[in-house]
């Protein structure tokens, strides 16, 4: 599992990469629309520090439930430099 920022953002280079292999051979747009969200996401600053956030609460092969997910959402803040 990665629950390191470094290897997060290594996994997160890698589908997008091969998000857009597959929406160059795939016609239609809808798979491009459905690409573009999931990229927007993932290259926001602070996805990296959320997704390890959020794997960390799950480790030693803990299967959540929905609540138990939402919690550990709920409870992430990026850290943000100070004003």
């Amino acid at each position: 599992m990665a629950t390191d920022i470094d290897q997060v953002k290594k996994y997160v280079a890698l589908f997008l990469s091969t998000a857009k292999w597959i929406e160059a051979i795939v016609p239609g747009t809808a798979d491009d629309k459905v690409i573009d969200a999931i990229s927007n996401l993932v290259t926001q600053p602070w996805f990296a520090e959320f997704a390890v956030f959020v794997l960390k609460q799950f480790e030693n092969g803990k299967t959540p439930s929905m609540a138990e997910f939402g919690l550990a959402v709920s409870q992430f803040t990026p850290n943000q430099p100070s004003a």
